[in-house]
């Protein structure tokens, strides 16, 4: 029995199915992490959506809540000349144009103070959303050059088993793979 040839066949062909099993998992690592890649870039697309909505929600609602204190100041002023005519004085009485301004004055304070706020806050939440789409950019770019890495990995095991095989036919007598197969 000639145990030379069997074991020439056995090594070959453990080399060829070790090989393309080893190029293999590497594309499939390449084919997953370009899935990973599209999965983060719309990750952040879709955080930064939904920040820059609520970015218009927040100003929206700060915008409603300036209007209700510029609605009180007025009933406020309203009601300061109302209870200035019912008690005999005037508009004009000094006491109450004081007292009108000094109210005009805080509720005009707290309009701005609640348009400001909800400014800063749809900013904030804007600049976050500008973060967001970058950091899915950037974890898309590094994922999908990890994909390529493992692309060549595959190419690299390919032929290192075939430079292996090469090795065994040398070692065992075969004398290497015919260079015309490969064409």
């Amino acid at each position: 029995m000639d145990f030379s040839s069997i074991f020439e066949s056995t090594a070959r062909t453990a080399n060829m199915v070790g090989t393309g099993m080893q190029a293999g998992g590497s594309l499939f690592s390449a084919f997953n992490k370009f899935a990973y890649a599209d999965s983060a870039e719309q990750a952040g697309k879709m955080t930064a959506l939904q920040m820059r909505q609520q970015a218009s929600d927040v100003q929206a609602a700060s915008q409603r809540t300036a209007w209700s204190v510029e609605r009180q100041g007025e009933l406020m002023a309203s009601r300061a000349l109302a209870v200035a005519a019912a008690s005999g004085g005037g508009a004009s009485d000094p006491t109450v144009v004081n007292l009108i301004a000094k109210n005009a004055g805080e509720f005009a304070y707290r309009k701005a103070v609640a348009l400001y706020e909800g400014e800063s806050k749809a900013q904030g939440l804007r600049y976050g959303a500008d973060v967001k789409e970058y950091e899915g950019k950037a974890v898309a770019a590094s994922a999908r050059a990890a994909g390529i890495a493992s692309m060549f990995k595959a190419g690299t095991s390919i032929m290192s088993g075939y430079a292996t095989d090469d090795s065994l036919f040398k070692r065992f007598g075969g004398g290497g793979p015919d260079m015309k197969e490969l064409d």
